[in-house]
Protein backbone atom coordinates (compact mmCIF):
# COMPACT_ATOMS: atom_id res chain seq x y z
CA UNK A 1 0.00 0.00 0.00
CA UNK A 2 2.82 2.32 0.89
CA UNK A 3 4.42 1.75 -2.54
CA UNK A 4 1.19 2.53 -4.36
CA UNK A 5 0.76 5.86 -2.58
CA UNK A 6 4.39 6.76 -3.28
CA UNK A 7 3.95 5.85 -6.93
CA UNK A 8 0.77 8.00 -7.23
CA UNK A 9 2.46 11.00 -5.59
CA UNK A 10 5.40 10.71 -7.97
CA UNK A 11 3.05 10.42 -10.96
CA UNK A 12 1.00 13.49 -9.91
CA UNK A 13 4.14 15.58 -9.36
CA UNK A 14 5.40 14.69 -12.85
CA UNK A 15 2.07 15.72 -14.39
CA UNK A 16 2.04 19.07 -12.58
CA UNK A 17 5.57 19.86 -13.81
CA UNK A 18 4.43 19.26 -17.40
CA UNK A 19 1.66 21.82 -16.95
CA UNK A 20 4.13 24.35 -15.59
CA UNK A 21 6.39 23.98 -18.63
CA UNK A 22 3.52 24.16 -21.10
CA UNK A 23 2.57 27.71 -20.04
CA UNK A 24 4.12 30.74 -21.74
CA UNK A 25 7.55 31.56 -20.44
CA UNK A 26 7.52 35.16 -21.75
CA UNK A 27 4.99 36.32 -19.15
CA UNK A 28 1.91 38.44 -19.72
CA UNK A 29 2.61 41.68 -21.51
CA UNK A 30 0.11 44.43 -20.64
CA UNK A 31 -2.16 45.45 -23.49
CA UNK A 32 -4.98 47.88 -24.20
CA UNK A 33 -7.61 48.67 -26.85
CA UNK A 34 -7.54 51.41 -29.48
CA UNK A 35 -10.99 52.65 -30.50
CA UNK A 36 -12.09 55.43 -32.76
CA UNK A 37 -14.33 56.93 -35.40
CA UNK A 38 -13.49 57.88 -38.99
CA UNK A 39 -15.41 60.68 -40.72
CA UNK A 40 -15.23 62.52 -44.04
CA UNK A 41 -13.57 65.88 -43.40
CA UNK A 42 -15.77 67.80 -45.87
CA UNK A 43 -19.19 66.38 -45.03
CA UNK A 44 -18.70 65.08 -41.48
CA UNK A 45 -20.40 61.78 -42.37
CA UNK A 46 -19.02 58.50 -40.94
CA UNK A 47 -16.99 56.42 -43.39
CA UNK A 48 -17.57 52.63 -43.49
CA UNK A 49 -14.94 50.09 -44.65
CA UNK A 50 -11.90 52.29 -43.94
CA UNK A 51 -8.76 50.22 -43.34
CA UNK A 52 -7.12 50.89 -39.96
CA UNK A 53 -3.70 49.35 -39.34
CA UNK A 54 -0.67 49.67 -37.12
CA UNK A 55 2.29 50.32 -39.40
CA UNK A 56 4.80 49.20 -36.77
CA UNK A 57 2.97 45.87 -36.23
CA UNK A 58 2.37 44.15 -39.60
CA UNK A 59 -0.77 42.04 -39.69
CA UNK A 60 -2.54 44.07 -37.02
CA UNK A 61 -5.51 45.95 -38.39
CA UNK A 62 -9.25 46.19 -38.88
CA UNK A 63 -11.92 48.04 -40.87
CA UNK A 64 -14.58 50.48 -39.77
CA UNK A 65 -18.23 49.46 -39.50
CA UNK A 66 -21.20 51.25 -41.12
CA UNK A 67 -21.07 53.93 -38.39
CA UNK A 68 -17.37 54.61 -39.07
CA UNK A 69 -16.26 53.06 -35.77
CA UNK A 70 -13.36 50.66 -35.26
CA UNK A 71 -11.79 48.63 -32.44
CA UNK A 72 -8.22 47.31 -32.28
CA UNK A 73 -8.11 44.97 -29.23
CA UNK A 74 -5.08 43.69 -27.32
CA UNK A 75 -2.53 46.23 -28.54
CA UNK A 76 0.71 46.02 -26.52
CA UNK A 77 1.51 48.98 -24.29
CA UNK A 78 3.90 51.45 -25.92
CA UNK A 79 4.04 53.92 -28.79
CA UNK A 80 2.43 52.92 -32.09
CA UNK A 81 1.82 54.42 -35.54
CA UNK A 82 -1.82 54.22 -36.67
CA UNK A 83 -2.73 54.59 -40.35
CA UNK A 84 -6.24 55.02 -41.80
CA UNK A 85 -6.64 54.57 -45.56
CA UNK A 86 -9.54 54.50 -48.01
CA UNK A 87 -9.66 54.56 -51.80
CA UNK A 88 -10.01 58.13 -53.09
CA UNK A 89 -8.88 59.71 -49.81
CA UNK A 90 -5.51 60.87 -48.51
CA UNK A 91 -4.25 58.45 -45.84
CA UNK A 92 -4.44 59.63 -42.24
CA UNK A 93 -1.23 58.82 -40.36
CA UNK A 94 -0.97 59.27 -36.59
CA UNK A 95 2.54 58.67 -35.29
CA UNK A 96 3.71 57.90 -31.80
CA UNK A 97 0.27 57.23 -30.27
CA UNK A 98 0.91 56.30 -26.64
CA UNK A 99 -0.98 53.20 -25.49
CA UNK A 100 -1.01 52.77 -21.71
CA UNK A 101 -2.54 50.01 -19.63
CA UNK A 102 -4.59 52.48 -17.59
CA UNK A 103 -6.95 53.81 -20.26
CA UNK A 104 -8.24 52.96 -23.75
CA UNK A 105 -7.03 55.16 -26.59
CA UNK A 106 -9.80 56.89 -28.56
CA UNK A 107 -9.00 58.45 -31.96
CA UNK A 108 -11.19 60.84 -33.97
CA UNK A 109 -9.93 60.53 -37.54
CA UNK A 110 -11.09 62.77 -40.39
CA UNK A 111 -9.96 61.88 -43.91
CA UNK A 112 -9.65 64.44 -46.70
CA UNK A 113 -10.73 63.52 -50.21
CA UNK A 114 -7.84 63.12 -52.64
CA UNK A 115 -8.68 65.29 -55.66
CA UNK A 116 -6.77 64.66 -58.89
CA UNK A 117 -7.31 67.02 -61.80
CA UNK A 118 -7.42 64.99 -64.98
CA UNK A 119 -7.22 66.16 -68.55
CA UNK A 120 -10.30 66.25 -70.77
CA UNK A 121 -11.46 62.98 -72.28
CA UNK A 122 -13.40 63.01 -75.54
CA UNK A 123 -15.33 59.87 -76.45
CA UNK A 124 -16.49 59.42 -80.01
CA UNK A 125 -18.29 56.35 -81.28
CA UNK A 126 -16.98 54.29 -84.17
CA UNK A 127 -19.97 54.28 -86.51
CA UNK A 128 -20.19 52.94 -90.04
CA UNK A 129 -21.78 55.88 -91.84
CA UNK A 130 -22.72 53.82 -94.87
CA UNK A 131 -24.96 51.62 -92.74
CA UNK A 132 -28.11 53.27 -91.32
CA UNK A 133 -29.06 53.22 -87.66
CA UNK A 134 -32.48 51.92 -88.71
CA UNK A 135 -32.02 48.23 -89.55
CA UNK A 136 -35.37 48.19 -91.43
CA UNK A 137 -34.07 50.57 -94.11
CA UNK A 138 -32.94 48.17 -96.84
CA UNK A 139 -31.62 50.71 -99.37
CA UNK A 140 -31.03 54.40 -99.75
CA UNK A 141 -30.06 55.27 -96.20
CA UNK A 142 -27.16 57.58 -95.42
CA UNK A 143 -26.07 58.99 -92.08
CA UNK A 144 -24.52 62.43 -91.64
CA UNK A 145 -22.84 63.66 -88.48
CA UNK A 146 -23.14 67.24 -87.24
CA UNK A 147 -19.55 67.90 -88.32
CA UNK A 148 -20.24 66.64 -91.85
CA UNK A 149 -23.45 68.65 -92.09
CA UNK A 150 -21.63 71.85 -91.16
CA UNK A 151 -19.13 71.30 -94.03
CA UNK A 152 -21.80 71.39 -96.76
CA UNK A 153 -22.23 74.79 -98.34
CA UNK A 154 -25.71 76.27 -98.12
CA UNK A 155 -26.97 73.75 -95.57
CA UNK A 156 -27.62 76.45 -92.95
CA UNK A 157 -28.43 73.77 -90.35
CA UNK A 158 -31.55 72.78 -92.32
CA UNK A 159 -31.75 69.04 -93.12
CA UNK A 160 -34.06 69.52 -96.12
CA UNK A 161 -31.69 72.04 -97.67
CA UNK A 162 -28.69 69.85 -96.84
CA UNK A 163 -29.96 66.70 -98.61
CA UNK A 164 -30.94 68.67 -101.72
CA UNK A 165 -27.23 68.75 -102.60
CA UNK A 166 -27.28 64.96 -103.21
CA UNK A 167 -28.06 63.62 -106.71
CA UNK A 168 -31.73 62.84 -107.37
CA UNK A 169 -33.00 64.76 -104.33
CA UNK A 170 -35.23 67.81 -104.68
CA UNK A 171 -36.32 69.80 -101.64
CA UNK A 172 -39.49 71.85 -101.45
CA UNK A 173 -38.58 74.58 -98.99
CA UNK A 174 -42.12 75.91 -98.71
CA UNK A 175 -43.57 72.66 -97.29
CA UNK A 176 -40.36 71.20 -95.83
CA UNK A 177 -40.80 68.09 -98.02
CA UNK A 178 -38.15 66.10 -99.86
CA UNK A 179 -38.63 64.35 -103.20
CA UNK A 180 -36.20 61.56 -104.08
CA UNK A 181 -36.07 60.36 -107.69
CA UNK A 182 -39.46 61.91 -108.45
CA UNK A 183 -41.44 60.29 -105.62
CA UNK A 184 -44.03 62.38 -103.83
CA UNK A 185 -42.78 64.12 -100.65
CA UNK A 186 -45.60 62.68 -98.51
CA UNK A 187 -44.40 59.12 -99.32
CA UNK A 188 -40.94 59.76 -97.87
CA UNK A 189 -40.10 59.54 -94.21
CA UNK A 190 -37.01 61.28 -92.89
CA UNK A 191 -35.93 61.85 -89.33
CA UNK A 192 -33.09 63.23 -87.29
CA UNK A 193 -31.48 60.82 -84.84
CA UNK A 194 -29.06 61.52 -82.03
Amino acid sequence: MYRTILFLLLFISLLSQGKAYSQKTTGNQPSQTIRGTVIDKASGHPMPDVTIMLSDMPGTGTTTDERGQFVLPEIPVGRHNVQASFLGYEPGIFSEILVTSAKEVYLDISLKENVNELSEVVVRPQINKEQPLNKMAATGARMLSVEEASRYAGGLDDPARLVSSFAGVAANLSSNGISIHGNAPHLLQWRMED
